[in-house]
């Protein structure tokens, strides 16, 4: 589990450039549904979808697509006024006790196109490592009679005029089960996908600061509520620490599940009250500004 784990983390900084036509947005319902226990293809385009830049996403879509699994487009969840993801490909495979079923997503929409493939990419790299650690495991354990799994999926976290954040959750089983959680900041404005540094001043001490904030609210919460127990070697975050803004733009930090708490407390969150940070946040930093909404929220 570790060795999967680890591998994990090396996400390679991929970029795909894969051109999506902007006209498609707003007029697309449905491109396909999915058939399961057979090979996905594009079913169907309904008439308000019957344009050629529908037509030539599917030509996209299906070019991109690796000879081993079909990539649809399904179910799609509209986000906000702007973006939309799809299901670009779906990875189900079983063999003997080892089952995969990994869906890595798209977004179709975004107005900078060179940052959305850049996003693309990102997704399409994750997706391909969790496929690739996949079939190592099965290569090591096969004629083993242990179930070994990974699930993954992925869910909208936010958007507004100004953010867009995706979460790609992963669940792997070997005898016990290990929750993973993985965020994508997009800043529109800025044209980029944000790390944690890029929300702080430069000479700023984030780590340390963010670390005795996260300290404070884990000393808290035990104090509190006696179910609730961490690490107590934990000292401080990791300077790439998984991240996401909610929709009051505070930052929240995220641990994976054993990370930093016993296995029943999942991945937990921390959220980190702006005015605590706001001295070392970078000019412009989105964190604690939210623009007009456009996703009828409060």
């Amino acid at each position: 589990m570790d060795h999967a784990y680890n591998k994990m983390e090396e996400l390679r900084e991929a970029y795909e450039s894969i051109p999506v036509p902007r006209a498609l947005s707003e007029q697309m319902e449905a491109l396909a549904r999915r058939k399961r226990n057979s090979r996905r293809v594009l079913q169907y385009c309904r008439r308000a979808v019957g344009s050629v830049a529908a037509a030539a996403l599917a030509l996209v879509v299906a070019a991109n697509a690796g000879p081993q699994v079909s990539a649809y487009l399904a179910d799609i969840p509209v986000i906000g006024a702007f973006t939309q993801l799809v299901t670009f490909r779906d990875f189900r495979e079983q063999q003997g006790t080892m089952e995969a079923n990994i869906q890595t997503p798209h977004a179709v929409g975004l107005q900078d196109e060179t940052l959305q493939a850049l996003l693309n990419g990102r997704f399409d790299a994750y997706g391909e490592q969790l496929i690739e650690q996949y079939r190592q495991d099965v290569e090591d354990t096969m004629g083993g009679q242990a179930y070994m799994g990974v699930d993954s999926g992925y869910s909208l976290m936010l958007e507004d005029d100004r953010l867009l954040c995706v979460n790609i959750h992963t669940v792997l089983s070997a005898g016990s089960a290990q929750q993973i959680e993985r965020y994508y900041v997009v800043d529109k404005q800025a044209g980029k996908i944000l790390s944690l540094a890029d929300l702080f001043q430069e000479d700023a001490d984030y780590v340390g600061v963010l670390s005795k904030l996260v300290q404070g609210q884990m000393e808290r919460q035990v104090q509190q509520d006696n179910e609730k127990a961490y690490d107590e070697d934990f000292s401080e975050i990791s300077p790439t620490q998984p991240f996401y803004l909610n929709r009051a733009h505070e930052l929240v930090l995220s641990f994976d599940q054993y990370e930093v708490a016993p296995g029943y407390m999942g991945a937990v969150t921390f959220t980190i009250p702006t005015g605590e940070i706001r001295s070392i946040l970078k000019d412009g930093s989105p964190v604690g500004t939210v623009p007009g909404k456009t996703d009828g929220t409060p």
